[in-house]
């Protein structure tokens, strides 16, 4: 093949250190086609060269021809090196080395090496300077060399980890890939690199990392003339090779089944707006057909399809159309902001995050009960900043926890915490202005479909909470309303005559702050020991059925509330949460279990209380000397010790 006798392999000799069983630390990442998809299709878009056409990115089968002789082979010599030095893990090694041996003899008999490219056009390529200091902050070396670190250069794009490079490794049966890129200053770049574990040949310990180049530096090749022409780039842009894949038909026809699952999962929202197009095999996804793409891939019953997602988006954009509300925002920490809202009594009350990018992060359960879809972006550069650095390294999940000072802890949550506050009120604003009289228990019975309305929401002493009692009957009967924010007693039956509005609380019991009235939120979980929805991870398992206590024997017994929510006062500039609470069972002596989190649903950050009343506090976060008698309703007020609002994790026990 043209060129490719430029070429040999390099391994570099290996001085002291530990040995590397595997090169690719890739725990984030599996070796599914959404994080292949996700990766490269995120690179792409932040290399973006003219922000007036899309990004247009092609992913196609090919096969590079190759005589049993090319050096390109030798890179077997390593593999088995990788089987010689690591005798003792010989399972382990076996399992992930043996067969791209068996993969390279077969490659050798059939005179080629089948690849998977991945390419795009519209994009700015990589970068790369010659010279040792300077190649450093280079986005080539980045990818090509450096581990965990990116050196893409706008603070609001994504990748600040730089670990998804794995993810391509992952998917070649040599862990080999190919790298040809072309810059807008025409300047090129060409190498071919190998991520195995450190190896033993020629009685040499060498480096786990081994790159293909016609230098002896492992530098890449910046001689055009000197590239293979199947590899060369006519314009600007970055063609990724994945060495080493089956491209039989029938593999084919998966991968790219699979890879348009993906792109119509996570992407579907930039090729909407027409910041992307992208070809899989023969076949070319853009705007005009990504809906029609997204049904023939998802069946509408299916909970993972992002059909009434792009629907919300689209024909909230797209005429006046009862149901489908949009929503430009400037929310602060964040800047604008669009928020997207789908009323539909079937809906999945569900909201997708996405950044500038517009790719799908992850999807949220927000205010459940009152059936909707939703969207939310980041535009702002300043948001998109925060968000990044709060974004972990498979860009599934924004959390304080994935930023490194605690400067930009509290940054990256106030971001989080105003985001979700936002979007909670556009929800609620949503189906704010629907009469007061239109849902009666039965309709919610029937539909169980519930909502609650603007001027509830505002006056907490108004808000009802309904609780199902988890039979799916067609009697009212169902249905039992104990009143936690009225001055009556909990009435355990509501008369169906009398339409009221329901306040269904979502699982993760969340407060917000509202600095002059209080706001209220909640929860309730038919399941679980507390009653209190979301459990903090570290906590879930904390206590047993019987705890021993004291010398006396006393334990706790597990108590399911009937009842609990969450709202939030400042009063003379001090934040607390007030817990409304109702056991349901009598107990003279009662003791609460209570975590705030942050308010992001993974988070193990722990926040102590302050002070508590009434009641005592017996150490962080436990609150003894309470009692109550069943069906009363009991208030605690609680402050917590950074005085912010956050999602707040309940569980009550009976001390016996």
């Amino acid at each position: 093949m043209n060129g490719m006798n430029y070429f040999n392999w390099h391994f570099g000799i290996r001085e002291g250190g530990s040995d590397t069983s595997d090169n690719i630390d890739a725990k984030f990442f599996t070796e599914n086609y959404a994080s292949l998809v996700r990766e490269s299709l995120q690179n792409s878009l932040d290399a973006q060269s003219d922000e007036t056409q899309p990004v247009v990115v092609i992913y196609r089968f090919g096969k590079m021809e190759l005589p049993s002789s090319s050096q390109f082979y030798e890179v077997e010599k390593y593999i088995q090196g990788c089987l010689l030095l690591h005798p003792n893990r010989n399972d382990r090694v076996n399992k992930a080395y043996r067969p791209m041996l068996d993969y390279i003899q077969n490659a050798k008999k059939n005179g080629y090496v089948g690849f998977l490219e991945v390419t795009d056009s519209n994009t700015i390529g990589m970068n790369y300077d010659d010279d040792d200091e300077r190649c450093l902050n280079t986005r080539f070396y980045s990818f090509a060399k450096s581990v965990g670190n990116s050196s893409k250069d706008n603070d609001t794009r994504g990748g600040s980890y730089g670990l998804g490079k794995a993810v391509f490794y992952k998917h070649s049966s040599m862990r080999t890939i190919i790298i040809s890129t072309k810059t807008e200053d025409n300047a090129v770049a060409f190498e071919g690199i190998a991520s195995l574990c450190t190896s033993k040949v020629d009685d040499k310990k060498r480096e786990a990392t081994g790159y293909f180049c016609d230098n002896d530096l492992e530098k890449p090749t910046t001689d055009a003339t000197k590239i293979p022409e199947m590899f060369r780039r006519t314009a600007s842009g970055t063609s990724i090779f994945i060495m080493g894949v089956d491209d039989s038909q029938d593999n084919q026809k998966y991968c790219y089944n699979e890879i348009k699952k993906a792109i119509a999962s996570h992407f579907w929202l930039s090729i909407l707006h027409k910041k992307l197009i992208v070809e899989v095999g023969n076949d070319r996804i853009d705007d005009s057909n990504i809906i029609e793409v997204a049904s023939e891939l998802f069946s509408t019953s299916n909970e993972d399809s992002p059909i009434p997602y792009i629907e919300t988006v689209y024909y909230a954009e797209n005429g006046e159309i009862d149901g489908y509300v949009k929503r430009e925002e400037n929310i602060p920490n964040l800047g604008k902001c669009l928020l997207y809202v789908h009323k539909d009594r079937k809906g999945s009350n569900m909201v997708l995050n996405m950044r500038k990018t517009e790719m799908l992060i992850f999807s949220q359960s927000m205010l459940k009960g009152y059936g909707y879809y939703g969207v939310f972006v980041c535009l702002g550069d300043e948001g998109n900043k925060i968000l990044r650095m709060a974004e972990d390294p498979a860009h599934k999940q924004w959390s304080s926890r994935n930023c490194e000072d605690n400067e930009d802890k509290t940054a990256a949550r106030r971001a989080i915490e105003a985001k979700n506050k936002a979007i909670k009120q556009f929800i609620i604003e949503c189906f704010g202005g629907q009469n007061e009289n239109t849902s009666t228990i039965s309709d919610l019975q029937n539909y169980l479909y519930m909502t609650v309305s603007e001027q509830e929401l505002e006056s907490v002493k108004n808000a009802i909470y309904g609780i199902h009692s988890g039979e799916k009957q067609k009697e009212e009967s169902a249905f039992k309303i104990p009143d936690l924010f009225s001055d009556n007693e909990p009435t355990e039956k509501a008369n169906p005559s009398n339409p009221i509005n329901v306040f269904f609380i979502e699982e993760n019991i969340s407060a917000n702050r509202d600095d002059e009235n209080g706001e209220l939120e909640g929860g309730h979980e038919e399941g679980g020991g507390g009653g209190g929805g979301y459990v903090n991870p570290k906590h879930e398992n904390k206590y047993s059925q019987e705890e021993t206590g004291e010398e006396d024997g006393t334990f706790l017994k597990p108590i399911r509330l009937k009842a609990c929510a969450v709202y939030t006062k400042t009063i003379d500039g001090i934040l607390y949460h007030f817990l409304r609470i109702i056991p349901g069972c009598r107990c003279e002596k009662l003791l609460l279990d209570v975590y705030a989190i942050g308010d992001e649903e993974d988070s193990n950050d722990e926040i102590f209380i302050d002070n508590v009343f009434p009641g005592n506090l017996e150490g962080e976060n436990r609150i003894v000397g309470l009692k109550a008698n069943q069906d009363e309703r009991l208030e605690i007020r609680v402050k917590f010790e950074d005085n912010m609002s956050h999602p707040v994790t309940i569980m009550a026990y009976e001390i016996a």
